[in-house]
């Protein structure tokens, strides 16, 4: 447990530099090249408290244990004799005081050694350090953006943020572009390197991520993190030889550094190999049975496979080593003061988990879903072992089941064989379809032993919600188009996921790699698909699975593919379409414009380009100079701009006008031209404009909700629509039903209220259209169910059931 904080402390400055410095500085800078002995050889007889902690930390680095506590409790002794002052001082008992197991007295430490010195960014740096390596996530980012706040281009400061993003969840993209800024300003800091080497073994580019570790230990051949990250990339390739040659490797260099396998565990928890990282734990401890953070890791992961006893137990040797393991500390919390307020029942052979208060209306709806789901699904996969399913009233709870952590940015998540979700009080959300997709997640986990790329199970996986119940299909397909020319290829697919820039870039993901699943079904029959993940369990790789099971390379799949993709989206070639976000930066197209050979669309460009920053006048100068001399829709796009900017409605429609006019149709100038004609009082002109948006695209919902507002004659086809939709909001869907309901539409209005239920099963308006439904389709027993559900609002309901059933007889 010692020697990792330690470890974890280790400062990274340019060896250069340290040449000026004191031979303290120049120490640390020889120990960020491997060269632990001219470090030691330099200050060893140095008597300083900050000389004795460098040398604790070359000691732990070799895994001397005796002799590194002996350097530390050196560095506790002077300030017995006489308490240290000043931030240097402070600095190395604050150290010396973590690498000893006295967390609580290094963090008061810290806060002093701060204090007395808050221009030395290492001392915050390390301090950071502490909170990160328990898990304080929150207090780690205050202390890293001070740093920044102070100097914005700190490398360690922006490598340390990279790292605490990384583990937030954040999207890859801007952890690399906090990493790009770390190496511009020192390319030797080694834990940048390590760290992108973590993300291509995330993106499973083996070689990149080899590529990334030969550059940081070229720099330090005897960093501990980046050759136990060497081990996780042979782990992930499942190359056993290379692994444990890996391993030893660390071992050769500090035979005490258990570590190594939370390392690798790291990657492994992303191949969903959860049974392994337990088997990972135990070989820690093995090698160090106090080692607290390893049973940390066996609990959590015991945990999530199910093995709740042991997993507590595990983690309550972790809290007996450790009090200050965020971690620990909030799964403990969670079982001890959460849980009781749950049920945890059998049914049908699942092991289910709900809040208690939730029960009474979500058993009878979620257990026949698991039931269901586990039967069509295993009549195409084969069965599946040990199937839990626990639903969470809470994103905090949900979040702290499945990492020990407070923050988790999505609704549902597979383990293997246990599946966490949010529970339908937890917000607006579909928890069936987030139910089915998880208990995919269970099948194509087991049949593949956790090695399905993750592009593949996530497509796998929505395309059998789809097939479930329709609604729960996706509409991405503009976004779909307008993403693909940057979409990767199939090999690199899992990018799209780790790399999104936003929400959206992630839906295109999800939906990309469903469409990969349906061109696949499609071209090869869906028994090819069930061959492959056998294959992948085989540890074979994506090319050898490709070849076995459809008989054709990666490339030529991902050729056909991307042709099939390109078909089935051509329809929005003739969908005329601006993106604003093209045009915002002046510069490049004042750039452009002005290059030999510019042409009109270039022009046309700047002209965009000056009205959206804020220069209308020039902007419609431009664009009506081009406009002389011939048709440019971009020119014109740049008028509607100008107009709509200055609120003149009339110009505005008539340039609208002037571009359908020229051919430029399309669902983005239709919707404003529609919105333009409700703000000049004109609704049927904006209805026919609607009409007309939806029939380009009848998957977006933005027509349907103007629609709604224009017209009510198309208010309740408007709703419909939004209900089917949208998944996961309720207004629509409750507005759907009072209007089926007051038309007495009970075919229309059972089938939206029954997949209503999945939306918000606590609904009273939900039950109480199902109970009516019920009720005129001859079904009173079913009514009178549902209308009991819904209490007072369906009281009148309940009343009529009787008098319903005497009149069937």
């Amino acid at each position: 447990m010692r020697l990792w904080l330690v470890i974890a402390l280790l400062a990274l400055p340019s060896l250069g530099h340290a040449q000026k410095r004191d031979p303290v500085s120049r120490a640390e800078a020889l120990i960020g090249h491997g060269r632990y002995e001219d470090a030691q050889a330099l200050i060893a007889n140095d008597k300083r408290p900050r000389a004795l902690a460098v040398l604790g930390r070359v000691h732990a680095l070799r895994g001397e244990r005796a002799e590194s506590d002996a350097r530390y409790e050196a560095v506790v002794a002077l300030n017995r004799r006489k308490a240290l002052q000043g931030g240097e001082a402070l600095w190395a008992l604050a150290e010396a005081a973590a690498a000893l197991g006295a967390y609580r007295d290094a963090n008061a430490t810290f806060a002093r050694a701060v204090e007395a010195s808050p221009q030395r960014a290492e001392i915050e740096l390390a301090w950071s350090d502490l909170f990160i390596q328990k898990h304080n996530l929150r207090d780690a980012q205050t202390g890293i953006a001070h740093i920044l706040a102070r100097d914005a281009n700190h490398p360690r400061a922006l490598e340390r943020m990279a790292r605490i993003e990384l583990e937030r969840g954040a999207d890859f993209m801007k952890v690399d572009q906090l990493l790009t800024r770390a190496l511009r300003g020192d390319p030797e800091l080694v834990p940048a390197f390590v760290t992108r080497a973590g993300i291509a073994l995330r993106d499973e580019d083996l070689a990149e991520a080899d590529r990334q570790l030969d550059l940081a230990l070229a720099i330090n051949p005897r960093d501990l993190e980046a050759l136990s990250v060497r081990a996780a990339v042979r782990f992930v390739a499942d190359d056993q030889p290379g692994f444990q040659a890996a391993i030893a490797r660390v071992l050769a260099q500090n035979p005490r550094f258990s570590r190594a396998y939370a390392i690798v565990a790291t990657y492994a928890d992303w191949e969903h190999r959860y049974p392994e990282l337990v088997a990972l734990s135990d070989a820690a401890l093995q090698l160090d049975p106090d080692d607290a953070s390893a049973h940390a890791t066996r609990g959590l992961n015991l945990l999530r496979i199910g093995r709740e006893a042991e997993g507590l137990r595990a983690l309550h040797e972790a809290w007996q080593r450790d009090h200050y393991d965020a971690q620990v500390f909030n799964l403990l919390e969670l079982y001890e003061k959460d849980l009781p307020s749950y049920d945890t029942f059998q049914a049908y052979g699942v092991r289910v988990r709900m809040p208690r208060n939730e029960r009474a209306l979500l058993e009878p709806y979620a257990v026949p879903l698991i039931q269901s789901a586990l039967e069509e699904l295993g009549r195409r996969y084969g069965s599946a072992r040990d199937v839990q399913v626990e639903f969470y009233a809470q994103s905090e709870q949900f979040a702290v089941r499945a990492t020990g952590l407070r923050q988790l940015g999505v609704q549902g998540l597979c383990f293997g064989n246990v599946v966490i979700v949010l529970s339908p009080r937890a917000g607006e959300l579909n928890w069936g379809q987030i139910v089915w997709h998880e208990l995919s997640h269970v099948f194509h986990v087991q049949k593949s032993r956790g090695r399905v790329p993750r592009w593949f199970t996530e497509g796998l996986a929505e395309w059998e919600t789809a097939r479930a119940r329709p609604e729960w299909r996706r509409e991405d397909d503009r976004a779909l188009f307008d993403a693909l020319p940057g979409l990767p290829e199939l090999a690199g697919l899992n990018r799209a996921f780790t790399h999104a820039a936003d929400g959206q870039a992630l839906m295109v993901a999800y939906y990309a790699s469903s469409l990969a699943i349906e061109y696949l079904v499609a071209t090869h029959g869906f028994p090819a698909i069930v061959s492959m993940l056998g294959l992948w369990g085989e540890s074979l790789d994506s090319e050898q699975v490709m070849q076995r099971a459809l008989g054709r390379s990666l490339a030529e799949v991902s050729q056909g593919f991307r042709a099939w993709l390109e078909l089935r989206l051509q329809r929005y070639r003739r969908d005329f379409r601006v993106d604003l976000a093209r045009y915002r930066d002046l510069a490049s197209w004042r750039q452009r414009s002005a290059a030999p050979g510019a042409s009109a669309q270039d022009h046309a460009g700047l002209a965009l380009a000056l009205a959206l920053a804020g220069e209308p006048r020039s902007a419609v100068s431009r664009a009506e100079a081009l406009l002389k001399e011939a048709e440019q829709p971009i020119a014109r796009f740049t008028l509607v701009h100008v107009a709509l900017e200055a609120g003149d409605l009339a110009r505005a429609a008539q340039q609208l006008d002037a571009l359908f006019a020229a051919g430029h149709d399309g669902y983005q100038p239709r919707m404003l031209r529609a919105r333009v004609a409700e703000a000049l009082g004109d609704p049927l002109r904006a209805t026919q404009e609607l009409t007309a948006a939806i029939a380009i695209d009848p998957e977006r919902t933005e027509a349907y909700e103007l629609l709604a507002r224009v017209s009510p004659a198309d208010r309740e086809r408007a709703f419909l629509a939004l209900a089917r939709l949208d998944q996961h909001q309720r207004g629509p869907l409750l507005r759907a039903l009072a209007m089926l309901r007051e038309r007495h539409a009970y075919p229309e209005l059972l089938a939206l209220a029954e997949s209503g239920l999945y939306r918000d099963v606590h609904a009273p308006a939900i039950h109480a259209a199902l109970a009516e439904a019920f009720l005129h389709l001859g079904r009173p027993a079913e009514a009178r169910q549902e209308a009991e559900r819904a209490g007072p609002e369906a009281e009148a309901l309940l009343r009529a059931i009787p008098a319903q059933k005497a009149k069937s007889r």
